[in-house]
């Protein structure tokens, strides 16, 4: 039964007895203990589990391409503009709430500055 078990989980296992791995050179009751360890780990749970981590990994990536994706518009003054719009509704709502902060009808760099960082505008400004 065991050996029948673990050529059916050769395929999807790592090969930790091979001549590489530094624990395959374990000697002795060392040896059998660590056998032991992995016939009672290296079980079908943990196929799952590793498909489990990749599909969590893949979604990682995948919603990190989609964040880059919504980012990569914000750059010039029309993704700017694209921006603005999102976050605030209009432009005039934009200069009035985000950019003109002090309310004196001018947007100094400072002010520019804090809104483009509040935003997470990444193009040059």
């Amino acid at each position: 039964e065991t050996s029948s078990r673990q050529q059916s989980k050769s395929t999807s296992m790592p090969d930790l007895h091979s001549r590489q791995s530094p624990l395959a050179r374990r000697r002795g009751p060392s040896r059998k203990r660590f056998n032991d360890f992995l016939e009672r780990q290296l079980d079908d749970k943990w196929q799952h589990r590793r498909d489990l981590a990749r599909l969590q990994k893949d979604l990682r990536i995948v919603n990190d391409n989609d964040q880059d994706l919504l980012l990569q518009g914000a750059h010039g003054v029309q993704g700017f503009k694209k921006m603005m719009q999102q976050r605030f509704g209009t432009l005039t709502a934009a200069w009035r709430v985000g950019l003109d902060a002090d309310g004196n009808g001018k947007v100094s760099f400072g002010e520019l500055r804090r809104c483009c960082l509040a935003i997470g505008y990444s193009g040059n400004f």
